[in-house]
């Protein structure tokens, strides 16, 4: 819409007024949601090593629907990803009242991360992220990679109540009840 109102590339013209990791955060604002979740996989598990905890934030943290939208996009943003993990996830596992400890006692590794993420998201999605966001900022520096994708794949879904639950964080920390 906006090269067709005034004939100039969107994310060109932001380029040339912005920089760093805002103009890399306002950019990937532009991309659809799926997309971003889409091209936010590819760069796990490309090269050398890989990512697990965007892997698991992402697969473990979306709906069926977003997993199915990102499922059609992925082989337009990178290499082909074989059945995209569990969009239809059997959640009666965790019914049990302390299921973060159990989970440990449990599991180990990577399984045992993915079913502490898919217990805190079910407990409470935006609390997750929020303390996501929170150990992104941790010590020196920030992981400017994870606080931009939550913040873009969050902004037109939760944002405000992720704020709340973040705010309650700062708050224990400083300890303010």
């Amino acid at each position: 819409m906006y090269k067709t109102s005034y004939g100039k590339d969107l994310a060109r013209e932001m380029s040339k007024e912005l920089s760093g990791d805002y103009y890399h955060l306002v950019a990937n604002l532009l991309i659809p949601p799926a997309e971003f979740d889409a091209w936010s996989i590819k760069e796990a598990i490309y090269g050398l090593g890989t990512d697990d905890k965007v892997l698991i934030e992402i697969f473990f943290t979306r709906t069926n629907a977003q997993l199915q939208a990102i499922n059609k996009v992925y082989p337009n943003v990178g290499y082909g990803l074989v059945g995209l993990l569990m969009a239809s996830l059997n959640q009666r596992i965790l019914s049990q009242r302390d299921i973060i400890n159990s989970i440990e006692r449990e599991t180990s590794g990577n399984f045992e991360k993915g079913l502490k993420t898919i217990a805190q998201s079910i407990k409470c999605r935006p609390m997750f992220f929020a303390q996501r966001l929170k150990d992104s900022m941790k010590g020196l520096g920030t992981d400017e990679k994870t606080l931009t994708r939550i913040i873009v794949s969050r902004c037109e879904i939760d944002m405000q109540e992720i704020k709340a639950c973040f705010l309650k964080l700062q708050d224990r920390h400083c300890g303010i009840t």
